[in-house]
């Protein structure tokens, strides 16, 4: 996957064939922690892109007033014969000519700065252009800025991942789990290069992202989105499931231990841990 930062360019998704073009203005102001920030990208709003996986990329819209735009457009790059079909208000899937999925076109969620659900819909206009719909300038009490989350995956996996997170806990604590994980893959890729597949990399991601989701939204939502990642992990040996969710419980140890925690803090105990041994990994096939 490649993000542009030149107008009129496509992001490029998965194996090339697709690709996605936003409106708007793609100035860039920084990439920070692996994402790309575009500030001013439509009056009264920025762009931020992240990558969600090595196939997608998560687009996030901040509102800052009311006189920001409550549409926007993005223009899908397809393959001969492959055509937008809309599954639902939040779902749109480019199928190819054959009728294999090449793109998952996702809208969860949209929040205000206070945790609020403000609606929004996806819809389809011509042959090629998505419409995102967010319904902030007619609604009562909305509190800027409002975070937009919109999601072009070439897999299913992050998607159905934000629908259950929705339905089984809130809107706010998917957003700030979300957040979390890619904060934590930076973060492990900054101290421990190189090791964050089995490694202490890997071991650190799990323990930090497990602990910064219970300091924010308490053990509980932070086992159930944590249990729910590894559980719905396609291909994972048992070993490694087994590793991730002993350091995830971990995580939730240091979160919730005695004594006030902060973001910073946790970092630097499972940081600690994870140079000294104190986190599981796998060498030569084993746990250690």
């Amino acid at each position: 996957m490649t993000i542009p930062v030149k107008k009129g360019k496509h992001i490029a998704l998965g194996d090339g064939r697709v690709g996605v073009a936003l409106d708007g203005n793609p100035t860039v102001g920084g990439v920070s922690q692996g994402r790309v920030i575009q500030p001013g990208t439509h009056p009264y709003s920025d762009t931020v892109l992240v990558p969600s996986s090595a196939d997608g990329v998560e687009v996030l819209y901040v509102l800052n007033d009311r006189r920001a735009p409550s549409q926007f457009r993005s223009i899908i790059d397809m393959p001969t014969g492959a055509r937008l079909v809309k599954t639902n208000d939040y779902l749109i899937q480019v199928l190819s000519s054959d009728g294999s999925t090449l793109l998952y076109i996702s809208a969860p969620w949209a929040l205000d700065a206070a945790g609020n659900s403000v609606d929004l819909r996806l819809s389809v206009a011509g042959k090629d252009t998505v419409v995102l719909t967010v319904s902030h300038r007619g609604a009562r009490g909305i509190v800027y800025p409002v975070l937009v989350d919109p999601e072009y995956d070439t897999v299913f996996s992050a998607l159905a991942n934000a629908l259950w997170c929705v339905m089984v806990v809130t809107p706010g604590v998917c957003v700030r789990a979300q957040a979390s994980a890619n904060s934590a893959l930076s973060y492990a890729n900054q101290y421990f290069p190189g090791t964050v597949h089995n490694g202490k990399g890997d071991a650190f991601r799990h323990c930090y992202w497990s602990a910064r989701m219970t300091i924010e939204d308490g053990p509980a939502a932070a086992y159930l989105v944590a249990q729910h990642h590894e559980d719905t992990a396609k291909g994972q040996p048992a070993i490694e499931k087994d590793m991730d969710m002993r350091n995830n419980g971990i995580g939730r140890s240091v979160g919730g231990g005695k004594g006030s925690h902060s973001e910073a803090s946790v970092r630097s105990t499972c940081q600690t841990r994870a140079t000294a041994g104190a986190l599981w990994t796998i060498v030569d096939g084993k746990l250690v």
